[in-house]
C-alpha cells in the first residue's frame, strides 16, 4: 500500500466529506476519490460507503482507520526528529525541479544565484515531473521545487515566487500541416480534427483545465517531455504548453496561438510548503522574490 493513500484515507475517515478532505490535503475532489477508489482495489473491499446525504465507513474501512492511524501518528513523529536531527548537523537544502525547464536560462541562474547569496549552504538538487515537485514537498523529501504551474492549478498551502509568466502555445513539428499552412492561430473546430499528444500525468487532470475540456480525434500520451518532442518533430500531432521549456528556441518546432476562449497562461515558480516555510528557507524564498527579475526571461 502507498502510505499517501492511507494518510488520504484517513483524513477523509475523519472528515466524512469528499469536499472538506480534498481541500485539507490540496488535491481536487476527483484526485481523492481516485486514490480511494486505488486503495479499495489494494484492500480488496468498500472502504467507504457515499451516498448522495452522507459519507459512511464500512467495518472494513473502520478496521483499516483503528490500525493506520498509530502508523500515521509514528511516521509523523518519526519524520519530524529526523528533519530536526539534519538540521542540527549542518545548513543544506534540498531542491527539485522540472526536468523540462530550461537549464541555461533558468534552473543554473537561480542556483547560481542562491549560492552566491549563501555561500554556507549546501544544495543538494534532484530533477523530476510536474507531478513528483508537488509531491515531494509534501513528503518533506525536498525543502523548496522549481516547477511549472497552470493558471488553474491549486497550490493553497505552498509559498511561491512566480519568476515569469508565460502564455501557453500551441507546439507542433515544422512538418505539421498547420505549420506548413503557415497558421498563427487555430480555430476549435481544427482542434478538434486534430491529434493532440498529452504529457503523462500521475494526478489527475484539473477539472476547469483547457487540458480535461479539450476535445480531439486521437488523443496520445508520452511518458515524458523528451519523447514529446521526439513525438512531434514527427508532424503527427500537436500539443499545449509555453516556450518556457528546454531552451526550445534552438528550433525545430512552430508556436501556434490557442484560441481565445482556450487561452491561459504558465507560471515558472519556486515553491516551498508554507508549514515549513522558516528559517534558511524563508530567507531563501525572500531572496529570490526580491530578485526573480533577474530569472525567466
Amino acid at each position: 500500500m502507498e502510505f499517501r493513500r492511507i494518510e488520504y484515507f484517513l483524513v477523509l475517515a475523519e472528515r466524512l466529506n469528499y469536499s472538506r478532505a480534498a481541500e485539507e490535503l490540496h488535491i481536487s475532489q476527483q484526485a481523492l476519490t481516485r486514490q480511494i477508489q486505488l486503495l479499495e482495489e489494494e484492500v480488496g473491499a468498500p472502504l467507504l460507503i457515499r451516498t448522495t446525504r452522507r459519507v459512511e465507513l464500512t467495518l472494513t474501512g473502520m478496521f483499516l482507520q483503528e490500525q493506520m492511524r498509530p502508523v500515521q501518528e509514528e511516521f509523523r513523529r518519526r519524520s519530524e526528529a529526523a528533519i530536526r536531527y539534519a538540521g542540527e548537523q549542518k545548513n543544506f537544502l534540498n531542491i527539485g525541479f522540472f526536468s523540462a525547464l530550461p537549464k541555461r536560462r533558468l534552473v543554473e541562474p537561480v542556483l547560481k544565484a542562491i549560492e552566491r547569496e549563501f555561500p554556507k549552504l549546501e544544495l543538494s538538487v534532484q530533477g523530476g515531473s510536474m507531478d513528483q515537485m508537488k509531491d515531494w514537498l509534501v513528503s518533506r523529501q525536498i525543502d523548496l521545487c522549481l516547477t511549472n504551474a497552470h493558471d488553474f492549478e491549486d497550490w493553497r498551502g505552498f509559498e511561491r515566487v512566480n519568476l515569469a509568466v508565460v502564455p501557453a502555445r500551441i507546439v507542433v513539428g515544422v512538418t505539421h500541416p498547420w505549420a506548413e499552412a503557415g497558421l498563427q492561430k487555430v480555430t476549435p473546430s481544427q482542434m478538434r480534427e486534430a491529434s493532440v499528444l498529452f504529457l503523462r500525468k500521475d494526478h489527475p487532470m484539473e477539472f476547469n483545465s483547457t487540458y480535461a475540456k479539450l476535445s480531439c480525434r486521437r488523443t496520445r500520451i508520452a511518458r515524458d517531455f523528451d519523447s514529446m518532442l521526439a513525438t512531434l518533430s514527427l508532424g503527427h500531432d500537436f500539443s499545449i504548453f509555453p516556450c518556457m521549456f528546454n531552451d526550445m528556441e534552438l528550433g525545430g518546432f512552430r508556436y501556434i496561438e490557442l484560441p481565445d476562449e482556450l487561452a491561459f497562461n504558465f507560471r515558472t515558480m519556486a515553491a516551498c510548503r508554507t508549514s515549513c516555510c522558516k528559517g534558511t528557507l524563508r530567507r531563501v524564498m525572500n531572496f529570490l522574490k526580491e530578485t526573480r527579475g533577474n530569472f525567466g526571461e
